[in-house]
């Protein structure tokens, strides 16, 4: 009887210890707090309105030409940024920089091939010098010297 508990602790022994990693709410599952919060803010600054700028415009040549672009050189949301959930202080400090950069280059390799196909939204801008008003269209309007502005649509 003596041997029959015996065994039957040492079972039990291996498969808690089987168990307890798979378990959710192990610490080791969790994410670290402090590198998620770092790498969400890093996240953040990924240029998410001009992919979806793309993504809104009206189908044309030129919206087709700039998908195919950003599928080519990976510039997609899913493909630059990382899982922060996954990731562990370490590896965090390791790749925080270069990821930074690679987000940065995205950045601007996007709005390089928005332009470039012409998808910016054209901003309508009103400006007044002693009662005359004039009206300018641009991706960036500017009033003209002396005027100023009344109004951006």
């Amino acid at each position: 009887m003596k041997k029959y508990l015996e065994l039957l602790a040492i079972l039990l022994m291996g498969i808690s210890m089987v168990a307890t990693p798979l378990n959710p709410a192990h610490g080791q599952d969790r994410p670290d707090p402090k590198v998620w919060k770092d790498c969400e803010a890093v996240n953040q600054t990924y240029d998410s309105s001009t992919y979806y700028l793309y993504l809104k415009a009206p189908l044309s040549e030129n919206r087709d030409l700039a998908r195919v672009e950003i599928s080519n050189k990976q510039l997609d949301m899913s493909s630059v940024l990382v899982d922060c959930e996954r990731l562990d202080m370490k590896t965090w400090k390791s790749m925080k920089n270069d990821y930074i950069s690679a987000i940065k280059s995205a950045n601007l390799e996007l709005r390089k091939i928005v332009a470039r196909n012409n998808l910016l939204p054209i901003v309508k801008l009103t400006c007044i010098k002693n009662g005359k008003i004039a009206k300018i269209e641009s991706i960036n309007p500017k009033c003209p010297q002396g005027y100023k502005e009344l109004y951006r649509q």
